[in-house]
């Protein structure tokens, strides 16, 4: 686990999972459940990746990392844990994850679903590290609230290019990931219909709100 002071939400997960491990050893019944970087529909808040859709589709962003990561639908995380609860066995740990994506190939997919062209520019990771350093020094101490869209430690970890094995789940839990062009899919279409996309030239979704959030069941997944 990256334990840097840049990442102090995935330090509390390590530490968490930490003591998971030690209840563990003591006899507590404990299945452990890990995600990559969620995207997908019901993203009220919204997150990091849904903030970046939305940013993206009413023009605010005009370049990009280089790197990738695993990204995981939403959709595919819900079923996990419950494939976790119902065939998971005690003491182990189960990896969820649909697809290693890099950054360019999410921007392709952001343009596919809103129509709106994708920036050109690229920025190394390297040079949007010592940037995102300062910027956040910066941010930290004189504005805490003003959300920070590329962080010190989420550019290390694009730049690490971080691969997820979810052989353990499939084999284990039956788990069957779809896919991230789904997710960014139905992601749109939620953040499109709350007006969160303002943009008059982004396009109409292909899938409206109610279809993404009904046409799945977790149930299905394991009888």
């Amino acid at each position: 686990y990256p334990m840097e002071r840049t990442m102090p939400y995935e330090r509390s997960k390590s530490l968490v999972e930490h003591e998971c491990w030690r209840a563990a050893a003591k006899g507590q019944d404990v299945v452990v459940a890990t995600c990559c970087a969620v995207i997908g529909p019901a993203d009220f808040f919204p997150s990091r990746l849904g903030r970046a859709l939305c940013d993206y589709s009413n023009r605010k962003l005009h370049a990009y990392v280089d790197g990738g990561f695993e990204f995981v639908a939403a959709r595919d995380i819900v079923e996990g844990h419950l494939l976790c609860m119902h065939r998971g066995r005690s003491g182990e740990k189960y990896i969820f994850s649909s697809e290693y994506r890099t950054i360019s190939e999410i921007l392709d997919l952001f343009e596919e679903v809103s129509g709106v062209p994708r920036p050109c520019r690229r920025i190394p990771a390297n040079v949007m590290l010592v940037f995102s350093e300062m910027t956040s020094f910066y941010l930290s101490r004189f504005h805490p609230s003003f959300p920070q869209r590329f962080t010190p430690g989420a550019i290390r970890l694009l730049r690490k290019r971080l691969h997820a094995d979810v052989g353990k789940a499939k084999r284990d839990l039956g788990y069957q990931p779809t896919s991230i062009r789904a997710a960014v899919h139905e992601a749109y279409a939620f953040h499109y219909h709350r007006n969160a996309i303002t943009n008059p030239l982004a396009k109409r979704p292909c899938v409206t709100a109610a279809t993404t959030m009904d046409t799945f069941s977790p149930s299905q997944a394991y009888g």
